[in-house]
């Protein structure tokens, strides 16, 4: 094997990095995610730099020959986060920016427990409102969710009629679901007054409810009147 593959499979990513079992790489705090390292691309470069293995070219051109699945079956990318033991979903498409929280600010003569107040995202002052409220889910003192997140607490800049920011307690993946996963509402979704939720689907072995961007803010600019 080459140097330059014994590098490769010595990928820090792997063994104390974002993929390892349990990161412990002092700089992740810092970078977010591998891919935002040095060392990432270094060794993106040297991947890209080996031959093919035998086989491949002839091994991809019968895949992207071979018959391709119902792209009707699958729906539109969506962005997974959670609030307290509930996980959801947001269309990708809506979503402008993912973030470190900060302050929020309250707005005078304004006493909505759906809106928190205006904080600062890249110099613009955006609504802040909470999206626990607006769904009737239980309040959450503390993270009681059985999973662990490596980053903690994040603010999602939601651009849908206006910008709106509400606070996650977990990012999750991008995924295009497979519609026929679809299931029921989970519970403490399904007793709000008003379901902001157009369906549920599985994924990774659990349940998401996909939420409607454009119903919630039609509902927060109604709250701003």
């Amino acid at each position: 094997m080459s140097q330059s593959a014994d590098k490769t499979e010595d990928f820090c990513g792997n063994r104390i990095g974002i993929w390892a079992a349990t990161p412990s790489c002092p700089r992740l705090s810092e970078l977010g995610h591998c891919r935002n390292c040095d060392q990432f691309r270094h060794h993106a470069q040297l991947l890209l730099n080996f031959p093919p293995p035998p086989g491949y070219t002839a091994d991809w051109t019968a895949i992207m020959a071979a018959d391709k699945p119902d792209e009707h079956r699958y729906g539109e990318p969506v962005l997974l986060f959670r609030l307290g033991e509930e996980w959801l979903a947001l269309p990708a498409a809506a979503i402008r920016k993912i973030t470190r929280p900060g302050p929020i600010h309250k707005i005078p003569q304004k006493n909505d427990p759906n809106i928190l107040g205006l904080t600062n995202i890249d110099g613009t002052l955006d609504l802040c409102f909470s999206l626990e409220t607006v769904l009737g889910l239980p309040p959450v003192g503390s993270d009681t969710s059985t999973g662990t997140s490596l980053f903690g607490a994040r603010f999602i800049v939601l651009e849908q009629n206006g910008r709106w920011v509400f606070q996650a307690d977990e990012i999750g993946d991008l995924c295009r679901y497979d519609l026929d996963t679809d299931t029921n509402v989970p519970q403490t979704v399904a007793n709000a007054e008003i379901s902001y939720i157009k369906g549920v689907f599985r994924h990774q072995n659990r349940n998401v409810g996909n939420l409607d961007g454009e119903l919630i803010a039609s509902f927060l600019k109604r709250r701003l009147l």
